[in-house]
C-alpha cells in the first residue's frame, strides 16, 4: 500500500497536534467562560506553534523530496541550486558524507544538511514560502492553493482567501515572537489557524508524494 504521507508530513502533523492540544487546554480551563488574559496566552501560543510547525514542515519536505528525486538520478535546475547553496554554506559536507559508514547514514546526513541550510538561509514564512517550496521541489503551487478552495477551512473559498488568512496568522506569530505584542486571538481563530495549517500540509504533501513516486 503506497504511503499516505511523507516522513516530513508525519512529523508536521505531530507538531501541529501540540498546537491543537493548547486549544483543548484552554477549553478545559475556561469551561465555556470568557478566558482570563493568562488563559488567552494559550490561544496565542497555539497560533505560534501551528505556524512554526508549517515552517519546519516546509524545510523537511523539501529535503525529503530533493533527496528522493536525486537518488533516482534526476538533476533538475532547481535541485542543483539547492545542492550548490547547501555545499557553499557547509563546505565540510562532502567530507562528512564520504566518511559516513553506510548509504542510509549518508542519506540521513544529506537530508539533514539540506534542512539546516533551508532553515538558516531561506525564509519559510507565509504564502510565499509555500510557493518557494513547491518551486524548489518541482511541484505545482497553484494546485496546492486551489485545493484550499474547497471550503474545508471556515471562510476560505478561494486560493486568494487562503493566502490572505495564512499571511494574517503568520503576522500574528511575528508580532508575538519578534515584537513582544499580544495580538487578539480567540478560540475560533486559533482553531481556524490549526485547520488551515493542517489542510496546507495535506495539500503540499500530496504534491510531494506525487513527485517522489516519479
Amino acid at each position: 500500500m503506497p504511503p499516505t504521507r511523507t516522513n516530513a508530513g508525519e512529523r508536521g502533523i505531530r507538531n501541529l497536534r501540540r498546537a491543537l492540544h493548547l486549544i483543548e487546554v484552554y477549553r478545559r480551563e475556561t469551561d465555556g467562560r470568557s478566558g482570563r488574559s493568562i488563559d488567552r496566552e494559550l490561544l496565542r501560543s497555539s497560533v505560534v506553534l501551528a505556524i512554526g510547525s508549517l515552517d519546519a514542515y516546509l524545510s523537511d519536505v523539501s529535503a525529503e523530496v530533493l533527496v528522493a528525486t536525486l537518488a533516482r538520478g534526476e538533476r533538475a535546475g532547481n535541485h542543483r541550486r539547492v545542492l550548490a547553496d547547501t555545499q557553499k554554506s557547509m563546505p565540510h559536507l562532502a567530507l562528512e558524507l564520504a566518511m559516513a559508514p553506510s548509504s542510509a547514514d549518508r542519506k540521513e546526513m544529506f537530508e539533514q544538511a539540506i534542512v539546516e541550510h533551508l532553515q538558516d538561509h531561506q525564509s519559510n514564512h507565509g504564502a510565499k514560502a509555500i510557493d518557494a517550496t513547491l518551486k524548489r521541489i518541482g511541484g505545482s503551487a497553484s494546485r496546492v492553493w486551489q485545493a484550499m478552495a474547497d471550503g474545508s477551512v471556515d471562510g476560505v473559498n478561494t486560493p486568494g482567501e487562503a493566502r490572505t488568512l495564512l499571511e494574517d496568522f503568520t503576522d500574528k506569530r511575528h508580532r508575538v515572537i519578534h515584537r513582544g505584542k499580544l495580538p487578539r486571538v480567540n478560540e475560533q481563530a486559533a482553531s481556524r489557524c490549526g485547520k488551515l495549517i493542517q489542510e496546507l500540509m495535506i495539500a503540499v504533501d500530496s504534491e510531494a508524494l506525487r513527485l517522489m513516486d516519479g
